[in-house]
């Protein structure tokens, strides 16, 4: 038990430090790291109960929902030609990506959808064992893509503005 409360710690400091530290989505990537560095210090591997994963879904769920307002519906028929644009530049990188890592990395099919979709980190991690593929490699390729998102491409646009 005392092992479960030192992962939790993990997080918890994981996640303030990270956003302390001004990280984007620090939070939530430094509570994944501390949590992660904690199982492997310890060689340890714990499993959250359904009951904790599907909560956490709601809870998730609820805060996307939040975020859904009267004012952005009526707004959506002055961009959809951009949603349209973005939703098909969208489906074409995903497909070409899920072909590339398919063909070239011997990914199985939908390992190689769900590391290609622009999805949440967390939405893919919680999801990935409902689609039978390994959570630990999906959640460190949508890590990196977090990572190089957030972090990298805004130096690089800061770099040559």
């Amino acid at each position: 038990m005392t092992k479960k409360w030192f992962v939790c710690l993990s997080a918890v400091l994981g996640g303030l430090l990270f956003n302390y530290l001004r990280i984007p989505a620090g939070a939530m990537v430094g509570s994944l790291l501390g949590t992660a560095a904690s199982q492997m210090v310890m060689d340890i591997r714990l499993d959250i109960s359904p009951i904790i994963k599907r909560s956490t879904r709601m809870i998730l769920g609820c805060y996307i929902g939040l975020g859904i307002t009267i004012e952005g519906i009526q707004q959506f028929k002055n961009i959809l030609g951009a949603v349209a644009i973005g939703i098909i530049g969208i489906m074409l990188v995903t497909l070409l990506t899920t072909s590339i890592l398919y063909k070239f990395y011997q990914f199985n099919l939908m390992q190689a959808f769900l590391s290609s979709l622009p999805a949440g980190l967390s939405e893919i991690g919680m999801n990935a064992e409902e689609f039978k593929v390994d959570p630990l490699q999906l959640t460190t390729i949508h890590l990196m893509r977090l990572i190089s998102t957030l972090v990298l491409i805004p130096l690089l646009v800061s770099y040559f503005k």
